[in-house]
């Protein structure tokens, strides 16, 4: 028994030298992933990472990433965009290289003043807005707080609504237990894992994708924000009801592989926006922007070009 013992803690000792990767320093993060069209502006006491792409006389759109996630998400998105439009995307709070706030609120409420300080020191007076997942979540329900602001709205594979049941990985991430972890322990077989439940084709998942995510994510207190966010009650978010007060055309773009926000996630869209437009991708996951940006950018660009 004793020797069993003994094996048992030197495995786990093992694996937690494995699993373990210390937080990255900010400059080096930054030296790594910001470019030359990055920005760090002050907005409303937060140190955003800000790209701001285009002709500065195009009409412009807003792209808002996931959880988890960074504006790089709509790297080629963005470069597409901006042949047409002034294509502006951010690091939202404890994300990217935006980073935590000093205050831990990453409450919808907080973001939405971030997006209009931001729309306000760019000089833009009115723009689209494109939200994945998270982002879809703030791109309506900033919509529906300033519907005068947004001219069109695009939701891709979007939250919004209560859920019964979550993936597992959102489950795990609930637990107090597994944040503490989270904040030492995030090996890059997890990033893989997690990036081959939410793309459908596998051989999409590169090693330079999944540094990206790897090295962004250990960013000095991405992982202790990314443990706050989760912690927060679904109380919190936006009334879904208000969904369908929104004014403005609407783009439903969804991947029918997506396991994390499935089409009856979707159908509860369609209910509330009858009037939307509805496309759906019976090959692509939860980030069709990344997973498949040449084919999904066009139907967005026809979108937005659309009147």
């Amino acid at each position: 028994m004793k020797n069993l013992v003994l094996v048992m803690l030197v495995a786990w000792a093992i694996s937690a030298f494995w699993a373990y990767h210390p937080d990255l320093p900010a400059t080096e993060v930054e030296a790594a992933y910001a470019n030359a069209d990055s920005q760090f502006p002050m907005v409303k006491g937060v140190r955003l990472h800000v790209r701001d792409q285009g002709p500065k006389d195009k009409p412009a759109i807003l792209l808002i990433h996931g959880f988890s996630s960074s504006l790089h998400t709509w790297d080629e998105w963005a470069n597409a965009l901006s042949q047409d439009f002034r294509v502006v995307r951010f690091d939202l709070p404890g994300h990217g290289l935006t980073g935590p706030v000093e205050d831990s609120d990453y409450s919808t409420d907080r973001i939405h003043r971030l997006i209009e300080g931001l729309r306000e020191k760019l000089g833009i007076e009115r723009w689209s807005v494109a939200g994945n997942s998270l982002g879809g979540l703030i791109g309506w329900s900033y919509a529906v707080a300033t519907p005068d602001k947004v001219e069109r709205l695009v939701l891709l594979d979007s939250a919004g609504f209560p859920r019964e049941t979550w993936p597992l990985a959102i489950r795990a991430a609930r637990s107090p237990i597994i944040t503490t972890l989270f904040g030492k322990l995030t090996p890059r077989a997890l990033v893989v894992k997690n990036l081959s439940e939410v793309y459908h084709h596998d051989d999409r998942i590169t090693d330079t994708l999944v540094t990206r995510y790897h090295t962004i994510m250990r960013r000095e207190g991405n992982r202790d924000a990314t443990a706050t966010l989760m912690q927060q009650p679904e109380e919190g978010f936006p009334n879904p009801d208000t969904i369908k007060t929104l004014p403005m055309p609407v783009l439903l773009m969804w991947g029918e592989k997506d396991p994390w926000v499935p089409l009856t996630e979707l159908e509860k869209f369609k209910a509330a926006l009858p009037k939307a437009q509805v496309i759906t991708y019976p090959d692509l996951g939860h980030m069709p922007m990344e997973e498949d940006p040449g084919r999904t950018v066009i139907d967005a660009l026809n979108f937005l070009k659309s009147r």
